[in-house]
């Protein structure tokens, strides 16, 4: 089944009355951590993966979103945008044992992939609230 998101959020959009709001949850296509894992696998020679790795398409996701794609759609489909955040899972690995090789893997490479992406808004994920424009 194939779903269009502007025809999905559009029938969202009808089935609001005043005051509603609904949350979105989008994986951000802009994230860094998708633009590192391209530029890992180039680099150990993995090219044919690198071309390949959208994690933002399907069977994963229907559609990647990215902040402009998002303002663009609410602004087409003509609903009002409550909230809107750029957000990743920061610091989970920090819950794993220090004996973990998890661990150390995610403290030496995506500790600093999770601070920088913090600092430009390239967190892995995108919710917003949306609400129906006053008649």
């Amino acid at each position: 089944m194939h779903i269009e998101p502007m025809k999905y959020l559009s029938e969202v959009k009808i089935l609001l009355k005043e005051g509603d709001m609904v949350y979105i949850g989008v994986p951000n296509e802009d994230s860094l951590f998708n633009f590192i894992c391209k530029i890992i696998f180039v680099l150990i020679g993995k090219w044919n993966i690198s071309v390949k790795y959208k994690p933002f398409d399907s069977p994963y996701h229907i559609i990647g979103f990215n902040k402009k794609s998002l303002i663009f759609s609410n602004n087409k489909i003509g609903s009002k945008i409550r909230k809107l955040r750029n957000f990743d899972r920061k610091f989970e690995f920090f819950g794993c044992s220090l004996t973990q090789k998890d661990f150390w893997i995610n403290f030496i490479f995506l500790l600093p992939i999770e601070f920088i992406d913090e600092l430009f808004n390239k967190d892995v994920y995108y919710e917003l609230y949306l609400s129906k424009l006053k008649s």
